[in-house]
Protein backbone atom coordinates (compact mmCIF):
# COMPACT_ATOMS: atom_id res chain seq x y z
CA UNK A 1 0.00 0.00 0.00
CA UNK A 2 1.44 3.32 -1.01
CA UNK A 3 0.57 6.92 -0.18
CA UNK A 4 -1.71 7.31 -3.20
CA UNK A 5 -3.89 4.40 -2.15
CA UNK A 6 -4.95 6.24 1.07
CA UNK A 7 -8.07 8.23 1.16
CA UNK A 8 -7.99 11.96 1.55
CA UNK A 9 -9.29 11.86 5.12
CA UNK A 10 -6.70 9.32 6.11
CA UNK A 11 -3.92 11.39 4.57
CA UNK A 12 -5.04 14.46 6.47
CA UNK A 13 -5.04 12.58 9.75
CA UNK A 14 -1.50 11.39 9.07
CA UNK A 15 -0.34 14.95 8.31
CA UNK A 16 -1.91 16.20 11.51
CA UNK A 17 -0.07 13.55 13.48
CA UNK A 18 3.24 14.56 11.88
CA UNK A 19 2.62 18.27 12.63
CA UNK A 20 1.90 17.58 16.26
CA UNK A 21 5.19 15.60 16.45
CA UNK A 22 7.16 18.47 14.99
CA UNK A 23 5.61 20.99 17.43
CA UNK A 24 6.40 18.68 20.37
CA UNK A 25 9.96 18.34 19.17
CA UNK A 26 10.34 22.09 18.88
CA UNK A 27 8.86 22.54 22.35
CA UNK A 28 11.33 20.08 23.83
CA UNK A 29 14.25 21.85 22.10
CA UNK A 30 13.14 25.24 23.37
CA UNK A 31 12.68 23.84 26.86
CA UNK A 32 16.19 22.41 26.82
CA UNK A 33 17.68 25.67 25.60
CA UNK A 34 15.86 27.63 28.28
CA UNK A 35 17.01 25.19 30.94
CA UNK A 36 20.60 25.48 29.77
CA UNK A 37 20.37 29.28 29.82
CA UNK A 38 18.94 29.24 33.33
CA UNK A 39 21.73 26.93 34.48
CA UNK A 40 24.33 29.24 32.93
CA UNK A 41 22.75 32.30 34.54
CA UNK A 42 22.60 30.54 37.88
CA UNK A 43 26.26 29.60 37.64
CA UNK A 44 27.16 33.16 36.65
CA UNK A 45 25.21 34.50 39.57
CA UNK A 46 26.89 32.13 41.97
CA UNK A 47 30.37 33.04 40.64
CA UNK A 48 29.88 36.81 41.05
CA UNK A 49 30.25 38.23 44.60
CA UNK A 50 29.11 41.56 45.98
CA UNK A 51 31.50 42.87 48.66
CA UNK A 52 32.13 46.19 50.44
CA UNK A 53 35.64 47.68 50.63
CA UNK A 54 36.24 50.29 53.39
CA UNK A 55 39.45 52.37 53.21
CA UNK A 56 39.80 54.63 56.28
CA UNK A 57 36.04 55.14 56.52
CA UNK A 58 35.38 55.48 52.77
CA UNK A 59 33.09 52.70 51.45
CA UNK A 60 33.10 51.19 47.97
CA UNK A 61 30.63 48.55 46.75
CA UNK A 62 32.32 46.01 44.47
CA UNK A 63 30.89 43.19 42.29
CA UNK A 64 33.56 40.74 41.27
CA UNK A 65 34.33 37.25 40.07
CA UNK A 66 37.62 37.18 41.99
CA UNK A 67 38.09 34.52 44.62
CA UNK A 68 40.12 36.15 47.41
CA UNK A 69 40.38 39.49 49.22
CA UNK A 70 43.82 40.12 47.78
CA UNK A 71 42.62 39.57 44.23
CA UNK A 72 39.80 42.10 44.71
CA UNK A 73 42.24 44.73 45.97
CA UNK A 74 44.52 44.13 43.00
CA UNK A 75 41.54 44.33 40.65
CA UNK A 76 40.56 47.72 42.07
CA UNK A 77 44.17 49.00 42.15
CA UNK A 78 44.18 49.54 45.90
CA UNK A 79 47.89 49.54 46.90
CA UNK A 80 49.03 48.13 50.23
CA UNK A 81 52.14 48.97 52.28
CA UNK A 82 53.69 46.29 54.50
CA UNK A 83 52.51 48.29 57.53
CA UNK A 84 48.85 48.46 56.38
CA UNK A 85 46.25 46.28 58.08
CA UNK A 86 43.62 44.34 56.05
CA UNK A 87 40.65 42.64 57.72
CA UNK A 88 40.00 39.88 56.85
CA UNK A 89 43.43 38.77 55.63
CA UNK A 90 44.24 38.96 51.90
CA UNK A 91 44.14 35.15 51.49
CA UNK A 92 40.53 34.96 52.72
CA UNK A 93 38.01 33.57 50.15
CA UNK A 94 35.23 35.91 49.17
CA UNK A 95 31.61 35.42 50.04
CA UNK A 96 28.64 37.54 49.15
CA UNK A 97 28.20 40.51 51.48
CA UNK A 98 31.79 40.35 52.85
CA UNK A 99 33.12 43.60 54.34
CA UNK A 100 36.81 44.33 53.73
CA UNK A 101 38.37 46.97 56.02
CA UNK A 102 41.75 48.55 55.22
CA UNK A 103 43.68 50.68 57.74
CA UNK A 104 46.51 52.54 56.04
CA UNK A 105 49.57 53.17 58.23
CA UNK A 106 51.08 56.67 58.30
CA UNK A 107 54.55 57.80 59.45
CA UNK A 108 54.87 59.88 62.63
CA UNK A 109 57.84 60.98 64.75
CA UNK A 110 57.71 60.58 68.53
CA UNK A 111 60.14 62.18 70.98
CA UNK A 112 59.99 60.85 74.53
CA UNK A 113 62.51 60.20 77.29
CA UNK A 114 65.18 62.10 75.32
CA UNK A 115 64.80 59.72 72.38
CA UNK A 116 63.36 60.49 68.93
CA UNK A 117 62.08 57.68 66.71
CA UNK A 118 59.91 57.25 63.60
CA UNK A 119 56.89 54.92 63.79
CA UNK A 120 54.19 53.65 61.44
CA UNK A 121 50.79 54.03 63.08
CA UNK A 122 47.13 53.97 62.16
CA UNK A 123 45.21 57.26 62.03
CA UNK A 124 43.61 58.36 65.28
CA UNK A 125 44.14 60.81 68.12
CA UNK A 126 47.49 61.47 69.76
CA UNK A 127 46.27 59.60 72.86
CA UNK A 128 45.33 56.53 70.77
CA UNK A 129 48.67 56.53 68.97
CA UNK A 130 50.68 56.74 72.20
CA UNK A 131 48.59 53.97 73.73
CA UNK A 132 49.12 51.74 70.69
CA UNK A 133 52.89 52.21 71.07
CA UNK A 134 52.80 51.56 74.85
CA UNK A 135 54.07 55.07 75.65
CA UNK A 136 52.88 55.64 79.23
CA UNK A 137 52.18 59.14 80.54
CA UNK A 138 52.59 60.56 84.04
CA UNK A 139 49.93 62.80 85.52
CA UNK A 140 52.12 65.90 85.07
CA UNK A 141 53.65 65.05 81.68
CA UNK A 142 53.16 67.48 78.80
CA UNK A 143 52.21 66.31 75.28
CA UNK A 144 52.32 68.38 72.11
CA UNK A 145 50.11 68.32 70.05
CA UNK A 146 47.33 67.84 72.64
CA UNK A 147 46.07 64.32 73.28
CA UNK A 148 42.78 65.02 71.47
CA UNK A 149 44.47 66.17 68.25
CA UNK A 150 44.12 63.98 65.14
CA UNK A 151 47.38 62.46 63.92
CA UNK A 152 48.27 62.90 60.26
CA UNK A 153 51.19 61.73 58.14
CA UNK A 154 54.35 63.49 59.30
CA UNK A 155 52.97 64.57 62.69
CA UNK A 156 55.68 65.15 65.32
CA UNK A 157 54.63 64.20 68.85
CA UNK A 158 56.69 65.51 71.78
CA UNK A 159 56.31 64.02 75.27
CA UNK A 160 57.92 66.09 78.03
CA UNK A 161 58.44 64.24 81.29
CA UNK A 162 57.49 66.52 84.18
CA UNK A 163 58.73 65.75 87.68
CA UNK A 164 57.88 67.87 90.72
CA UNK A 165 59.75 67.40 93.98
CA UNK A 166 59.74 69.18 97.32
CA UNK A 167 63.03 70.26 98.87
CA UNK A 168 63.89 71.83 102.24
CA UNK A 169 66.44 74.62 102.29
CA UNK A 170 67.95 76.21 105.40
CA UNK A 171 68.68 79.94 105.12
CA UNK A 172 70.97 81.85 107.47
CA UNK A 173 69.39 85.07 108.73
CA UNK A 174 71.74 87.98 109.31
CA UNK A 175 71.56 89.86 112.59
CA UNK A 176 71.26 93.63 112.97
CA UNK A 177 73.61 95.90 114.91
CA UNK A 178 72.41 98.23 117.63
CA UNK A 179 74.69 101.14 118.52
CA UNK A 180 75.01 102.57 122.04
CA UNK A 181 77.15 105.50 123.20
CA UNK A 182 79.79 104.80 125.88
CA UNK A 183 81.31 107.82 127.65
CA UNK A 184 84.06 105.62 129.12
CA UNK A 185 85.29 104.55 125.67
CA UNK A 186 87.55 106.94 123.74
CA UNK A 187 85.82 108.84 121.02
CA UNK A 188 86.15 107.25 117.56
CA UNK A 189 86.43 103.70 118.95
CA UNK A 190 83.78 101.02 119.11
CA UNK A 191 83.42 97.97 121.27
CA UNK A 192 81.11 94.97 121.01
CA UNK A 193 79.25 94.56 124.27
CA UNK A 194 77.05 91.74 123.00
CA UNK A 195 77.88 89.49 120.12
CA UNK A 196 75.26 89.04 117.47
CA UNK A 197 73.83 85.67 116.54
CA UNK A 198 72.61 84.64 113.13
CA UNK A 199 69.13 83.18 112.79
CA UNK A 200 67.93 80.17 110.83
CA UNK A 201 64.94 79.90 108.50
CA UNK A 202 63.62 76.68 106.98
CA UNK A 203 62.05 76.99 103.53
CA UNK A 204 60.00 74.39 101.67
CA UNK A 205 60.35 74.64 97.90
CA UNK A 206 58.65 72.84 95.03
CA UNK A 207 61.06 72.28 92.16
CA UNK A 208 59.79 71.40 88.67
CA UNK A 209 61.93 69.51 86.17
CA UNK A 210 61.26 69.06 82.43
CA UNK A 211 63.13 66.03 81.08
CA UNK A 212 65.56 66.30 83.99
CA UNK A 213 66.16 70.06 83.59
CA UNK A 214 65.01 72.46 86.31
CA UNK A 215 62.53 75.00 84.94
CA UNK A 216 60.76 76.42 87.98
CA UNK A 217 61.04 76.90 91.75
CA UNK A 218 58.07 77.79 93.92
CA UNK A 219 58.28 78.68 97.62
CA UNK A 220 55.60 76.73 99.46
CA UNK A 221 56.26 77.78 103.06
CA UNK A 222 58.87 79.27 105.36
CA UNK A 223 59.46 78.77 109.09
CA UNK A 224 61.88 80.63 111.38
CA UNK A 225 63.66 77.94 113.40
CA UNK A 226 65.95 80.35 115.25
CA UNK A 227 65.43 84.09 115.40
CA UNK A 228 68.54 86.26 114.90
CA UNK A 229 69.97 88.12 117.92
CA UNK A 230 71.11 91.71 117.43
CA UNK A 231 74.69 92.70 118.10
CA UNK A 232 75.19 95.61 120.52
CA UNK A 233 78.05 97.93 119.58
CA UNK A 234 79.23 100.62 121.99
CA UNK A 235 80.51 103.83 120.43
CA UNK A 236 83.09 105.77 122.47
CA UNK A 237 82.60 109.45 123.28
CA UNK A 238 85.39 110.01 125.88
CA UNK A 239 88.28 112.40 125.14
CA UNK A 240 91.57 110.97 126.47
CA UNK A 241 95.14 112.27 126.83
CA UNK A 242 97.99 109.75 126.92
CA UNK A 243 100.59 109.72 129.74
CA UNK A 244 104.30 109.07 129.21
CA UNK A 245 106.37 106.51 131.12
CA UNK A 246 107.76 109.31 133.30
CA UNK A 247 104.23 110.41 134.14
CA UNK A 248 104.39 113.39 131.78
CA UNK A 249 101.52 113.70 129.37
CA UNK A 250 102.08 112.59 125.79
CA UNK A 251 100.71 115.05 123.31
CA UNK A 252 97.91 113.96 121.03
CA UNK A 253 99.11 112.50 117.74
CA UNK A 254 102.58 111.78 119.23
CA UNK A 255 104.31 108.90 117.48
CA UNK A 256 106.57 106.41 119.36
CA UNK A 257 108.40 103.26 118.33
CA UNK A 258 107.38 100.13 120.24
CA UNK A 259 107.98 96.39 120.15
CA UNK A 260 104.76 94.66 118.99
CA UNK A 261 103.77 91.04 119.59
CA UNK A 262 100.42 89.34 119.03
CA UNK A 263 97.96 87.13 120.89
CA UNK A 264 94.53 85.53 120.31
CA UNK A 265 91.57 84.23 122.31
CA UNK A 266 92.30 82.85 125.76
CA UNK A 267 88.72 82.45 126.88
CA UNK A 268 88.99 85.49 129.19
CA UNK A 269 87.77 89.04 128.82
CA UNK A 270 90.21 91.93 128.59
CA UNK A 271 91.33 93.89 131.64
CA UNK A 272 88.67 96.42 130.66
CA UNK A 273 86.01 93.72 131.16
CA UNK A 274 85.04 93.34 127.50
CA UNK A 275 85.55 90.37 125.17
CA UNK A 276 88.68 90.86 123.01
CA UNK A 277 88.20 91.64 119.31
CA UNK A 278 90.27 92.92 116.44
CA UNK A 279 91.51 96.37 117.52
CA UNK A 280 92.01 95.37 121.17
CA UNK A 281 95.63 95.65 122.32
CA UNK A 282 97.46 95.02 125.58
CA UNK A 283 99.78 97.73 126.89
CA UNK A 284 101.71 98.75 129.98
CA UNK A 285 99.19 101.06 131.65
CA UNK A 286 102.07 103.02 133.19
CA UNK A 287 103.08 104.05 129.68
CA UNK A 288 99.74 104.08 127.87
CA UNK A 289 96.62 104.18 130.03
CA UNK A 290 93.75 101.81 129.25
CA UNK A 291 91.20 103.31 126.94
CA UNK A 292 93.75 105.22 124.85
CA UNK A 293 93.11 105.27 121.09
CA UNK A 294 96.07 104.26 118.99
CA UNK A 295 97.10 103.84 115.39
CA UNK A 296 99.61 100.97 115.00
CA UNK A 297 101.74 100.62 111.89
CA UNK A 298 100.78 97.49 109.97
CA UNK A 299 97.77 96.79 112.22
CA UNK A 300 95.50 99.81 112.05
CA UNK A 301 93.37 101.61 114.59
CA UNK A 302 93.26 100.13 118.07
CA UNK A 303 92.33 100.85 121.68
CA UNK A 304 94.33 99.94 124.80
CA UNK A 305 91.97 97.54 126.59
CA UNK A 306 94.18 94.84 128.07
CA UNK A 307 97.37 94.23 130.05
CA UNK A 308 99.77 91.33 130.33
CA UNK A 309 102.59 90.19 132.64
CA UNK A 310 105.10 90.29 129.78
CA UNK A 311 103.88 93.63 128.41
CA UNK A 312 106.18 96.12 130.16
CA UNK A 313 107.52 99.46 129.02
CA UNK A 314 107.51 100.32 125.32
CA UNK A 315 105.63 97.18 124.26
CA UNK A 316 102.22 96.51 122.74
CA UNK A 317 100.43 93.16 122.23
CA UNK A 318 97.90 93.27 119.34
CA UNK A 319 94.88 90.92 119.13
CA UNK A 320 93.99 88.60 116.21
CA UNK A 321 90.98 86.34 115.83
CA UNK A 322 93.08 83.24 115.04
CA UNK A 323 96.31 81.79 116.28
CA UNK A 324 97.58 81.52 112.71
CA UNK A 325 97.19 85.27 112.24
CA UNK A 326 98.97 85.92 115.54
CA UNK A 327 101.90 83.67 114.58
CA UNK A 328 102.11 85.32 111.18
CA UNK A 329 102.45 88.70 112.91
CA UNK A 330 105.25 87.42 115.12
CA UNK A 331 107.38 90.09 116.80
CA UNK A 332 108.26 93.34 115.11
CA UNK A 333 109.16 96.95 115.76
CA UNK A 334 106.33 99.32 114.84
CA UNK A 335 105.46 102.97 115.05
CA UNK A 336 102.52 103.70 117.35
CA UNK A 337 100.64 106.99 117.06
CA UNK A 338 98.64 108.11 120.10
CA UNK A 339 95.29 109.60 119.15
CA UNK A 340 92.73 111.57 121.10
Amino acid sequence: MDWYSFKKEEKQKFVDVLSRGRRLKNTIVVFCLVSIALLVLAGYSRAQKKVTVCVEGKKMEVQTFKKTVGEVLQEKNIPLKPQDKVTPATFTFLKDGLKIVIRQAIPVTITADNWTQKHWVYPGTVAEVLQSLDVSLGKNDLVRPPLTSVVRAGTQIKVTRVVKIEAVKEIKLAFNTQRETNPNLPRGFTQVSRAGRSGLEKQNWQITYHDGREVERCLLSRTIVLAPKDRVLQVGTKRQVAVSRSGQGINSAQEVTMLATAYTHTGNNTASGTPPCYGSVAVDPRVIPLGTRLYIEGYGYAVAQDIGPAIKGQRVDVFFETGAQARQWGMRSVKVKVLR
